[in-house]
């Protein structure tokens, strides 16, 4: 599957989605455990931009972020997702490869590959190869199945950047991204780390039930979170599940897998 050009298998996922009425949700019993991708005692704050210590620290321990304002320019944002737009009725979008021609959407994916060297500088991450995906899916009630990034003899992506480009987005275009919480030990969660997801909770439907898997493992069943344009979210490629719920408009973004 992973062989595949992008549009092919965002189809095939697609509908397989739509052929299911609902998906189950994981058991945290049978939850992935946590990967350990960063070692957070590594981080050089000094190095940090668009993302904080606490981020950093949060993606780690709990397996995703979620920041907005990455751009801070509505315009261009606008601008990029035209011409998603414009790239997909060409057929543009129909290919392995992702060449784009230089505007807005060129300028917003090298924006993007700076949070790439932003992690190698102040991380101990040392990402050794970057791919990148620009998707469409065209509304109507297309979703994508839960899946997970990295899979054993697949390619060993490490950490999933997911860039939104919906800039009038509203809550009944549905399309969210239903992210998996791996397992985590209580004990092992600083205190920066509950601050950010405090924080997280105001800014995305965290479902409020936890699961409690003897004293010390917990995990929430799932997180949703909207697909607004300009906002970032960060997830670990080889621990966190997610899918696409049905979106009944067009959704684009971005996204770079880091090696």
């Amino acid at each position: 599957m992973d062989k595949l050009p992008p549009y092919l298998k965002l189809k095939i996922l697609g509908e397989l989605g739509n052929d299911l009425k609902r998906l189950s949700t994981t058991p945290v019993q049978d939850r992935n455990p946590i990967s350990k991708v960063i070692d957070v005692k590594s981080i050089d704050k000094t190095k940090l931009s668009f993302f904080s210590q606490e981020d950093i620290i949060t993606l780690q321990e709990r397996g995703f972020i979620v920041k907005d304002g990455f751009l801070g320019d509505s315009k261009k944002i606008q601008e990029s997702y035209n011409e998603v737009v414009e790239m997909d009725r060409n057929g543009d979008l129909r290919t392995s490869g992702m060449r784009l021609r230089k505007g807005s959407l060129q300028d917003t994916t090298r924006s993007l590959h700076s949070l790439r060297l932003e992690l190698d500088n102040a991380t101990n991450l040392n990402c050794k190869r970057v791919s990148m995906q620009v998707a469409l899916y065209p509304g109507g009630g297309s979703r994508y199945v839960k899946h997970i990034d990295a899979v054993s003899g697949g390619p060993q992506r490490r950490i999933t950047c997911l860039l939104y480009l919906n800039h009038a987005w509203k809550s009944t275009d549905g399309g969210q991204l239903r992210l998996y919480p791996p397992l985590t030990s209580q004990k092992n969660i600083s205190s920066s780390s509950k601050n950010v997801t405090n924080k997280l909770t105001k800014k995305t439907n965290l479902k409020s039930e936890q699961k409690t898997v003897g004293d010390t493992c917990t995990s929430p069943e799932y997180v949703d979170v909207d697909p607004i344009g300009d906002r970032v979210v960060v997830f670990l490629s080889g621990c966190v599940e997610h899918e696409v719920i049905a979106a009944k408009q067009k959704r684009a973004a971005l996204t770079m897998w880091l090696y």
